[in-house]
């Protein structure tokens, strides 16, 4: 029996002498389980305001869960994750995209809170063409090379693979006119006023012309370049010429008719 309490004894002593060490252990467990829990707590669970977005980046796939709310996933299905601002389109601006998957492109136009889709990188961000009722631009579709005019007033947004240049209409009295050629073709013709003049796709104009008004005293002469005809043209009239006629003389100033009396004549 003493040998029993001898034994008990020795085995409480021995169990009192290791609670020193066994305090810190436990403390150091403690705080590695906390640790742990911490981080699987904010790998799992995302608070997302208004204009934020999660994108989670998976094993196999990428997804994106926007904003407001609580977003909660397995911290073990997926290798990192991120919260991005979504963007703030105004009424006037747009905004380009890539999809980073397949390289495509696409336009978004605002007003709107812009999400980006999982695989979207944003390229560019700007401001739409604002057109008074006298400008213009000329698109440029660069994947097919088609060309097209928007006439203002308007704004105007590009397509994803668009190329513009804006220009100002020609605004013309009723004197005045202007050769207009075609690029594409070749032809050419007159325009004349009153109007605001505006291009085709392959059109280019001359600077403007005014015409000219002959009294009734007077005349110019004319050729045609094509084919050599010539002819006069008497006032009372107004002259507008065409791509192809050309004044004879030394200059577009009229020339004076003859007056004579019944007993007169030239030769």
């Amino acid at each position: 029996a003493i040998t029993v309490l001898l034994i008990g004894g020795s085995i409480a002593a021995a169990a009192l002498s290791l609670v020193p060490i066994m305090i810190p252990i436990g403390l150091v467990v403690l705080i590695a389980i906390g640790i742990a829990l911490s981080t699987l707590f904010q790998r799992a669970v995302y608070f997302l305001g208004e204009e934020q977005q999660l994108v989670i980046e998976g094993w196999l796939e990428r997804r994106a869960q926007n904003g407001p709310g609580v977003a909660v996933v397995n911290p073990f299905t997926y290798r990192s994750a991120m919260v991005r601002v979504a963007e703030t389109l105004s009424a006037t601006q747009f905004a380009k995209l890539v999809n980073t998957m397949d390289g495509s492109e696409e336009i978004e136009t605002g007003p709107q809170l812009l999400f980006l889709g999982p695989y979207d990188k944003l390229v560019a961000k700007s401001s739409a063409v604002s057109l008074s009722n006298t400008e213009y631009v000329l698109v440029t579709n660069k994947l097919n090379g088609e060309r097209s005019i928007v006439k203002g007033p308007c704004m105007w947004f590009p397509g994803p693979h668009d190329e513009a240049h804006t220009g100002e209409a020609v605004s013309m009295s009723r004197t005045e006119f202007i050769f207009v050629e075609d690029k594409l073709t070749g032809d050419r013709k007159t325009v004349k006023g009153p109007c605001v003049w505006f291009p085709e796709p392959f059109e280019s104009a001359s600077k403007k012309y005014n015409a000219i008004v002959l009294q009734e005293d007077e005349y110019v002469r004319l050729k045609d370049k094509t084919n050599g005809k010539r002819w006069v043209q008497k006032g009372k009239a107004q002259v507008f010429l065409e791509p192809t006629w050309e004044l004879e003389g030394k200059s577009d100033i009229p020339l004076k008719a003859w007056s004579l009396k019944a007993y007169e004549y030239v030769r």
